[in-house]
């Protein structure tokens, strides 16, 4: 099974990992020790454990290979022109737009003229609800999350 991992999430797996790598080592170093010695029933002991050490650290290994890793989205605190931005207005669902110096559209989004009622009310906001007047009404828009331009 594949786990997703972020990349703190990763980093304490590698430290877990290395953290039974430095009990590991020593274990097996004292193995041969004890043969010498004629301790078989310690060394039995020891080298069982230090399979069972082992097989745990191969297994988080493979589980750190095969992971999928996710990075959290950069943020910017508030809307600046170029921004892609996640909004809802009156309660809708929210929906992606780039707040732009003009009018456009693609098929990925649509663009919002920073000149426009509604782009003029959001410049410089940070997450959160607001209201903004129209010519003809007020609207309520809650901005969810401003994202840097794409590049």
């Amino acid at each position: 099974m594949q786990r997703t991992l972020t990349l703190k999430e990763a980093n304490l797996l590698v430290q877990k990992i290395n953290g039974l790598k430095s009990i590991l080592r020593p274990m097996v170093q004292n193995i041969p020790g004890l043969i010498a010695e004629r301790d078989e029933d310690a060394a039995r002991s020891l080298e069982r454990d230090s399979r069972i050490i082992g097989m745990h650290t191969e297994m988080l290994e493979r589980e750190l290979k095969n992971a999928k890793f996710i990075f959290p989205e950069a943020q910017d605190k508030k809307v600046k022109i170029g921004n892609i931005i996640f909004a809802s207005f009156d309660g809708n669902q929210p929906s992606e737009f780039i707040l732009s110096d003009f009018i456009e559209r693609d098929d990925e989004r649509i663009a919002i003229s920073s000149s426009s009622p509604v782009g003029t009310a959001i410049l410089g906001k940070e997450l959160g609800i607001y209201k903004v007047t129209l010519p003809k009404r007020t609207i309520v828009v809650e901005i969810h999350k401003i994202l840097p331009p794409e590049k």
